[in-house]
């Protein structure tokens, strides 16, 4: 049986690694996008069409294609410079917001 003192000990150590690791690899990430930067890359565009699905009166969707368009986007892992990672991009390139019409209420009346 382990005791409590051994159990706190690995589980800190355990959560201690975990967030070190998470934060090596995302400052490594944005280490090579700042090399891939400098040397005239890392920045990509990707067409994205967005569609907004509308929901009006009596249950209906009203879809809302905006025209094709250019993002600006990093080729990184993670988001870079308030700018989405292109591979997220491409994956949702023509992904719908659902968007309800009907006027906000703090209770639920249905």
């Amino acid at each position: 049986m382990i005791s409590a003192r051994t159990f706190v000990t690995v589980f800190k150590r355990t959560v201690g690694t975990i967030v070190l690791s998470a934060l090596t690899i995302w400052v490594a990430d944005w280490l090579i996008l700042q090399i891939r930067v400098s040397r005239g890359g890392g920045v990509d565009t990707v067409s994205v069409r967005h569609h907004f699905a509308v929901h009006i009166k009596n249950k209906r969707i009203e879809q809302d294609m905006q025209p094709l368009h250019d993002e600006e986007c990093v080729r990184s892992l993670f988001s870079h410079n308030d700018e989405q990672p292109c591979w997220y991009l491409e994956k949702h390139a023509n992904d719908a917001e659902d968007v309800n019409s009907s006027p906000w209420r703090f209770w639920n009346d249905q």
